[in-house]
């Protein structure tokens, strides 16, 4: 008997039928009486055909319908059952025609072979249609926490996070089931808890409530406590990060469809919707405390910044914080921290200079997510203009001293020249010429009480008389006083006659001090103009020279006591700084106009 084996079974097959004298080939195109092949290598047709007996070997439980119909196999032996084929062999070899039956072998059956095909397919069909629910609710469960997660990133930033946050889940947990409120409660820190209550109409917030312990049914207590009412059946969802338990809640109202989809849902949300909460309560708070630094840094005149560990300034009220730099960079220029940084000393560090001022730091730190310094400035400028005006106040203080007791001491003198002078000027045989001199004496002592007068006046608090007059006619009284003055100057006037509310004794020393002051400040042939302007909300009487002009030095602290530009000895730098006090007092001003480039320019301004 020759039996034609494939190539991969032709050592099994020697070795189990070598004692039965049986022809062994593995040349398809040898004749034999039986083939032995596998599944997986089923030779053609015309190759079948010539073999009267074929086995097939399976290398598994189960082999196609259609396999064996294309085959028509004697025997299907498994892989692992040679000595089967072993007795079929001998079997054929010895013609024996109940072959099957001697060798205990069951031959192919068709009908029995379909029956256990249709229900190992309807089996691998209900796998399938499992495998493909449950991927399908996978994908749907995944779906929607995506859809969770874009809602998060696009309302995170938003003032109403929360409360769309609370109506979002309040929509997918009615599908749920029937519930009264949901609820979170969430801690900040050890001491500070946040709670937020939806009850399907409204989200309402409280950032004062203290929860005790980190017990589910403390908290139900106190929750009842707060919605003073007893609670339905309630059940709690926990998150915990950092030692710190969160929670969220739900109070049933009904039954639960289906408790572990519920369970499902929150358990895979409620450490993002805890978090995201945290961090939104965060951002509201730093927008508060921002709104807070800008108010404070709008009030605050000096520089002030927060620097974090790493020099950066985070917040300031003196530069635009629209790019990151570093503090040293922005204030000192430097490509490396300052010496003495008061950063690092944590002491006060004196001088710094900032747009060419100079400034006492001083620092202090705290610390939130990371540490942050707090940088605030005292010009030392101000500072030492604060204690210039102070001394200043005090000689002005000892000059009205002074002059208070001066006038007192000057007026009984000039009384008695006063009256001696009015009985000569009644004597009848005086001469005219005579007479016009002790005229002018009488008017030049009526000059000096009214000056000292108004020393007096300007050394008390009290606001002198105003009445309605007109600049031209003070000015006519006061220009033959600068005759002496003014005799090589050219002097040009062009004022109308408007009246305002003035006190012409000062108005006429006022104009006096201007008109003296700049033909001091001029050579010889210069020229002086005085005009006026009127407006509907002012009158401006103006005087101009056009001398060298201000030095840039002085315009800061013009109207200032000791403020001049005079040498030592030729004045006393009060002039401009009375002055100013006598219009104040007339409820006028004094200004000097700093674009005016052609000498200088004072406008006296009458408000209406």
């Amino acid at each position: 008997m020759n039996v034609y084996v494939q190539n991969q079974y032709l050592d099994q097959v020697k070795h189990t039928v070598q004692s039965l004298g049986v022809g062994l080939s593995e040349n398809l195109g040898s004749p034999a009486d039986l083939a032995v092949f596998d599944s997986r290598h089923i030779p053609s047709q015309q190759h079948l055909s010539q073999f009267k007996e074929k086995v097939l070997i399976v290398d598994h439980e189960g082999v196609d319908f259609n396999t064996l119909k294309q085959v028509n196999p004697r025997l299907v032996v498994k892989s692992s059952e040679f000595s089967k084929l072993q007795e079929l062999i001998q079997a054929l070899s010895a013609q024996n025609s109940s072959v099957f039956k001697a060798a205990d072998l069951v031959p192919v059956d068709e009908s029995s072979q379909i029956e256990s095909l249709k229900k190992e397919l309807q089996e691998k069909s209900e796998s399938l249609k499992y495998f493909v629910n449950e991927e399908n609710l996978k994908k749907q469960k995944e779906k929607k926490l995506l859809y969770f997660l874009d809602f998060l990133n696009a309302e995170q930033d938003t003032p109403e996070f929360m409360e769309n946050l609370c109506e979002l889940l309040w929509i997918d947990l009615k599908k749920l089931g029937s519930f009264n409120v949901l609820g979170f409660i969430v801690t900040l820190s050890p001491q500070d808890n946040a709670f937020i209550i939806y009850d399907g109409k409204q989200a309402k917030f409280n950032y004062n409530i203290r929860f005790l312990g980190q017990d589910e049914k403390q908290y139900a207590v106190q929750l009842a406590d707060i919605l003073q009412r007893p609670l339905a059946a309630t059940k709690f969802w926990t998150s915990e990060k950092n030692g710190l338990k969160s929670f969220f809640f739900l109070e049933n109202r009904g039954t639960v469809a289906s408790p572990e989809n519920l369970d499902s849902y929150i358990s895979e949300r409620v450490d993002l919707m805890v978090m995201m909460i945290q961090r939104h309560i965060a951002q509201l708070q730093t927008s508060y405390l921002l709104n807070k630094w800008n108010v404070f840094g709008k009030a605050y005149q000096q520089p002030m910044h927060v620097i974090d560990a790493n020099y950066t300034l985070v917040q300031s009220n003196f530069f635009d914080q629209s790019q990151s730099v570093k503090c040293y960079e922005k204030l000192a220029g430097r490509a490396s921290p300052c010496e003495n940084c008061p950063v690092q000393t944590q002491k006060n560090v004196s001088p710094v200079t900032i747009h060419n001022k100079k400034y006492k730091s001083y620092a202090t730190n705290f610390s939130t997510d990371s540490d942050y310094y707090f940088v605030f400035y005292e010009s030392q400028s101000e500072s030492d203009l604060v204690k210039s005006n102070m001394i200043q106040n005090e000689k002005m203080n000892v000059i009205g001293q002074l002059a208070n007791h001066l006038a007192h001491e000057l007026n009984n003198p000039l009384t008695g020249l006063k009256l001696a002078t009015e009985f000569i000027l009644q004597q009848p045989q005086l001469e005219m010429t005579v007479k016009n001199d002790f005229t002018e004496v009488l008017k030049g002592i009526d000059r000096c009480k009214n000056i000292i007068t108004d020393l007096l006046e300007f050394s008390s608090d009290q606001s002198p008389a105003l009445t309605i007059g007109t600049v031209d006619e003070v000015v006519k009284k006061t220009m033959p006083l600068l005759k002496s003055i003014t005799r090589t100057f050219n002097v040009f006037i062009d004022i109308k006659s408007v009246p305002v509310r003035m006190n012409a004794g000062h108005l006429q020393q006022i104009i006096f001090n201007l008109v003296k002051n700049s033909c001091q400040a001029m050579p010889a042939k210069g020229s002086i103009k005085i005009y006026d302007m009127d407006t509907p909300s002012h009158y401006d009487v103006i005087f101009e020279d056009n001398g060298s002009g201000l030095p840039e030095s002085i315009k800061s602290h013009l109207f200032q006591p000791f403020a001049t530009t005079k040498q030592s000895g030729e004045g006393t730098g009060l002039g401009l700084y009375i002055s100013k006090s006598l219009v104040k007092r007339m409820h006028a001003d004094l200004l000097h106009d700093a674009n005016y480039k052609n000498g200088t320019r004072f406008i006296l301004r009458f408000f209406k």
